[in-house]
């Protein structure tokens, strides 16, 4: 037998202005996730275009032009840091693409591009880790950041482990394409790595791709003794899973790619070379 006490109508008015508030609430939400992917991809869309225009004003001159070259000598006293190598005080020349990049931001130091891959954007350098993972080479707030310098590293590239971060963009922008050298034979097929500094183009080759944790302290600059730049090497090589009878002298110099990894939380994948003595 049914109990009516327990029995609860609704008038059928107040379904129809519940079911209503519903479908308000569901076209809101729709609207307001429409808006935030145009937004996104608007954003994208800005960044491309930046990038676009900036490797269309380094590429409009060439580091082998002798009269550019001749007009560029600047003086470069290098100002000793300490644990830092230093070069030896004398005039160098700024690479003619790397001028006019410093007329659109002071802040610029080189130029990265690595073949078989998009990545191929100027390198700045701020007094922090912070601007530029929001803002763009010239300085307007982008999700896309810059691809920039560890604020602690010399532009000299003389430092025990010189350090560029850049974000993974979904839209395949900025350091997303490190994920490719995880394939030993993409890596096989593209092992080098171009850097322009302000003064000299440079070739790394790529030895050890790894994911890590935060925990992993692969962006010191600088190791406090031998012993210490050893641990730092044989961590890379577990992580690396490189070769026993794989080795790296004190006195090399390594060159780290950092960017996200979406494989745990807080996690980042890393791409190490050292300098191309074939080249």
């Amino acid at each position: 037998m049914r109990n009516d006490r327990f029995s609860i109508t609704f008038p059928r008015s107040r379904i129809r202005h519940a079911v209503m508030a519903l479908k308000i609430i569901s076209v809101f939400v729709f609207v307001f996730a429409v808006l935030q992917i145009a937004l996104k991809w608007a954003d994208y869309s800005k960044s491309r275009s930046t990038y676009q225009e900036i490797r269309a004003v380094a590429n409009a001159v060439s580091d082998e032009s002798s009269e550019s070259s001749q007009s560029s000598e600047s003086s470069v006293n290098p100002v000793p840091v300490e644990g830092r190598k230093t070069a030896a005080p004398k005039e160098r020349s700024i690479l003619p693409t790397i001028i006019p990049l410093l007329k659109l931001n002071e802040e610029a130091v080189g130029w990265i591009r690595i073949e078989g891959t998009r990545i191929d954007y100027p390198i700045v350098k701020a007094q922090d880790n912070q601007f530029y993972l929001k803002h763009d080479f010239k300085k307007n707030r982008s999700s896309g950041g810059s691809i920039f310098m560890d604020y602690r590293n010399g532009i000299d590239l003389l430092d025990q482990n010189t350090v560029l971060y850049g974000h993974r963009m979904k839209d395949g922008s900025m350091f997303n394409d490190l994920v490719k050298f995880q394939d030993k034979a993409f890596l096989q097929k593209h092992p080098t790595i171009q850097l322009k500094t302000k003064y000299e183009v440079t070739a790394w080759r790529i030895f050890a791709v790894y994911v890590t944790d935060v925990g992993f302290d692969y962006t010191r600059p600088q190791y406090k003794s031998d012993d210490d730049f050893r641990l730092f090497v044989d961590t890379i090589k577990s992580k690396a899973k490189l070769p026993d009878d794989w080795t790296i002298s004190k006195e090399e110099r390594i060159l780290t790619l950092s960017t996200c990894s979406y494989k745990f939380h807080n996690a980042r994948l890393v791409v190490q070379a050292v300098p191309d003595t074939s080249k």
